[in-house]
């Protein structure tokens, strides 16, 4: 690029990874502009947690107060049997604390309206299907669906789980199942819980939680063995809801009550192999595009999160091509190791908690009363300290 340009940073999708990304790279002096599919940025999704983790990498890009303004803190943390029996508690704000962050929950939208304020809507350029990118020595070129075509000196795939990106660089591959539906839901009905709660419910081959995400909002999120539920929206999604989960204690059942049939997204679960490299020259992976995982961690945005302040980390002061390509390659060493752990986790985790035999479900809920305080803090610091 010509000189006394500022470096440009080319970001394929305007989800929380490409959203935060952006931000973070225009902080550390880039153009970014970037690219969505959708023809317009409607609010979609339910909630989610953003953890001790990606709260501390937030406060790097001064974006940390601004997600606790539209959250709640997590206080309390706490596993249940279907039956209604207590399991454990989980000292998730604890552990926040000394780790120097708190645990938000907030909606999903209320993250991405946040992330897009602070870019900027003007930088987000709609109603973009990218189909693939050259690049050589002098830059990278996206070429579009609708035959446009943009150059910039870094390419940045935060396209998601079928990203377009790593199509092109590691082939078209169908991502692997974890044999498991969820369905989320925010339901705009209001239903006071205790202010911080989260609380889990186990079952056989079925797993429910509720979280207050404030102002009298609630997430909750309902995971059960494909058979006994299928990836099935509208009334007969709820209605198998309803089936499964009928006897279990309130406020389960009355929370699929006050859901509209509309506002419950079911997606099946699923997740792909580590990959040993993201990128290739100027070209790099971010968020579900290089590490799609199953979500019982509940580190997908953070992961996302963490790469985004990671990758400014390593382009902050790079402009030539040979830079450029070593910062990216640097972030990459950095990131894989660490996202690669989460995703064989998040997998172990859902193995464990949703107990699809009676032997599996035996185990999970002694083994779950076991676990001392003292282990629990430990497994929470090795997740939110990499």
């Amino acid at each position: 690029m010509a000189t006394g340009k500022r470096t440009k940073a080319v970001v394929l999708g305007a989800g929380i990874g490409g959203l935060t990304s952006a931000i973070a790279l225009r902080r550390a002096g880039f153009e970014v502009a970037v690219y969505e599919r959708a023809k317009e940025l409607k609010p979609r999704g339910a909630g989610l947690g953003i953890q001790p983790n990606a709260m501390k990498a937030l406060q790097e890009i001064d974006l940390d107060q601004a997600v606790i303004e539209t959250g709640q803190r997590l206080l309390k943390m706490e596993v249940f049997l279907e039956n209604g029996r207590y399991v454990n508690s989980l000292p998730v704000d604890e552990v926040g604390r000394r780790f120097g962050a708190p645990c938000i929950n907030l909606s999903r939208p209320k993250l991405q309206q946040t992330l897009l304020r602070e870019l900027g809507e003007d930088v987000v350029m709609l109603d973009s299907t990218c189909e693939g990118f050259t690049q050589d020595e002098q830059g990278v070129t996206v070429r579009f669906q609708d035959g446009r075509e943009v150059k910039g000196d870094v390419l940045i795939g935060a396209d998601g789980i079928n990203s377009v990106v790593r199509a092109q660089l590691h082939g078209s591959h169908p991502p692997s199942s974890g044999h498991c539906v969820s369905h989320v839901a925010v339901p705009k009905r209001r239903y006071e819980l205790p202010q911080g709660l989260n609380r889990y419910h186990w079952g056989r081959g079925a797993v429910f939680g509720y979280h207050d995400i404030g102002a009298g909002s609630v997430y909750w999120w309902a995971t059960t063995t494909i058979p006994q539920v299928g990836v099935t929206s509208g009334p007969a999604g709820k209605a198998r809801l309803r089936a499964v989960f009928h006897g279990w204690p309130e406020p389960i059942p009355s929370l699929i009550d006050i859901t509209a049939d509309d506002e419950i997204a079911p997606f099946e679960e699923c997740d792909r192999a580590p990959l040993e490299r993201w990128g290739e020259s100027r070209v790099t992976l971010l968020g579900d595009a290089a590490h799609p995982m199953i979500s019982f961690l509940a580190q997908g945005a953070g992961m996302a999160i963490e790469d985004s302040v990671s990758l400014r980390r390593h382009l902050r002061g790079c402009s030539d091509h040979h830079a450029l390509v070593q910062a990216l390659r640097a972030y990459e060493r950095e990131r894989i190791p660490r996202t690669a752990r989460i995703v064989r986790e998040s997998r172990e985790n859902l193995t464990f908690m949703m107990g699809t035999t009676w032997l599996r479900q035996l185990n999970r809920n002694i083994g779950g009363r076991l676990l001392t305080q003292q282990m629990l803090r430990r497994r929470l610091q090795s997740i939110f300290a990499g």
